[in-house]
């Protein structure tokens, strides 16, 4: 056995200990010992970069008043679309649609914290909060034919939870 093979063993198996060394070490797992060992902190902790992953979608919807009174079906704003090859290296909308996604669950946090404060009265958007303007903008500049005025509607859906979509917030109509 040559110098290099024995290297190449040592190799694969530190990388391999190391694997089953973070396998076995989540966080959130009852039998956690190798933790106390890891000072400098080489054994990573999987979260989904969250300490509690998101288990719930959020929908934007719009709907447009037009100029002569009537109002458009509700649309969903930026929709996933299908995938296809070149997505790997040109998605421009994906930026948009992980921008909205981060302030909505935001605007979910703050009106989730106003209910917990006064549970008896339903929690009301600021029209003039951070959330609500970035994402009244986003809805602004969904491409439209001739609407004068926008509302957005927020559902909320537990996948896990099997239950319908609930709204989260229906804003009124804002002029385009």
């Amino acid at each position: 056995m040559t110098a290099h093979n024995i290297g190449f063993i040592v190799v694969c198996a530190l990388l391999g200990s190391w694997f089953v060394a973070s396998a076995v070490s989540q966080p959130g797992w009852r039998w956690n010992p190798l933790r106390s060992w890891d000072v400098l902190g080489l054994i990573p902790a999987w979260r989904m970069f969250t300490p509690r992953p998101d288990t719930e979608d959020y929908y934007v919807l719009y709907r447009d008043r037009l100029p002569d009174g009537c109002i458009t079906p509700w649309s969903e704003a930026y929709p996933i679309p299908r995938r296809r090859w070149f997505h790997v290296f040109w998605n421009p909308d994906k930026h948009i649609r992980k921008l909205l996604s981060h302030v909505i669950r935001g605007f979910a946090i703050e009106l989730d914290e106003a209910a917990s404060k006064a549970p008896d009265s339903k929690p009301i958007a600021s029209p003039m909060s951070g959330p609500y303007l970035a994402v009244l903008y986003a809805i602004s500049n969904v491409p439209r034919l001739g609407g004068e005025a926008t509302q957005f509607l927020i559902l909320r859906h537990d996948a896990f939870a099997g239950s319908q979509p609930i709204p989260l917030i229906a804003s009124s109509f804002h002029r385009l």
